[in-house]
């Protein structure tokens, strides 16, 4: 009985070491700053990384047109021409409707 006894006794600790242990592992693997977590931030960053990318690139087109606009008042004309709608005073404007099939 006493070897039975200590057998069981082994036994169980072994299954609760187990338990814990299994229960560490799904914690590493599904818990929060897992793997899973780690390919959704790798994930995000690639996608911030293109957004910088495409915001770098406006901004330089951005800063060249600014630039533009400063100092090229031929070019500033042609923006107020083209944005506002304005005209000289000997310039006539004229508006065409759309064909489009919308009715609009």
């Amino acid at each position: 009985m006493g070897s039975l006894s200590s057998l069981l006794r082994r036994q169980g600790l072994n299954l609760i070491l187990v338990a814990v242990l299994a229960a560490l592992i799904l914690n590493c693997l599904f818990g929060p700053e897992g793997p899973r977590d780690l390919i959704a931030l790798s994930q995000d960053r690639v996608r911030l990384l293109s957004e910088n990318d495409q915001l770098r690139s406006d901004n330089i087109r951005l800063t060249a047109q600014i630039g533009k606009l400063r100092s090229d008042s031929s070019y500033l004309q042609r923006m107020i021409r083209q944005q506002l709608g304005y005209a000289r005073p000997d310039e006539f404007i004229y508006y065409f409707r759309s064909n489009s099939p919308s009715g609009q």
